[in-house]
């Protein structure tokens, strides 16, 4: 018996996790992403990738539930550590920049969401070097709309 806290039987955990999750067994997901999270953060620190990864995963099944206020609390310390272990433009902190968006969007604070979803493409054009026309028709369908960049203004609707 390897004990909960060995590397190999979290990453199991994850991995379990993962498969529920992938599923559509949300709860059963969440409980185990938490329990993996718990240990994550204590074998490897809160900042680490593995950690802020199954953190995302908590964020993702909560706001596939419909419990907005929840995912963005954990988009919220999700992005706060990721920022201060990995940097502002990791893809994990523009990942979960994106969908605190795209939940601020959900819940109907559309400018707040107009807001930071601009930043993240202006990030990622930054970061990048250019358009990411991908990641930018991936926010138009989740919002339901074009991008929310033109002339790199939030809010403002592309051409």
């Amino acid at each position: 018996h390897l004990g909960e806290g060995h590397v190999d039987s979290i990453e199991s955990l994850y991995a379990l996790g993962r498969s529920l999750h992938d599923l559509e067994e949300n709860v059963d997901a969440l409980a185990v992403y938490e329990w993996t999270y718990r240990l994550q953060r204590r074998a490897y620190g809160p900042g680490h990738v593995y950690a802020l990864r199954t953190a995302c995963n908590v964020a993702r099944i909560h706001r596939t539930c419909g419990n907005g206020a929840a995912a963005l609390e954990a988009c919220d310390a999700t992005i706060k550590v990721g920022r201060e272990s990995l940097g502002e433009s990791h893809p994990f902190v523009l990942d979960m920049v994106a969908m605190r968006g795209m939940v601020l969007h959900e819940l109907g604070h559309t400018e707040e969401a107009s807001k930071v979803l601009g930043d993240v493409v202006r990030w990622t054009r930054d970061v990048s070097g250019s358009n990411n026309p991908v990641f930018e028709d991936h926010l138009a369908k989740c919002l339901g709309g074009p991008c929310l960049l033109a002339e790199g203004k939030p809010g403002a609707a592309a051409a």
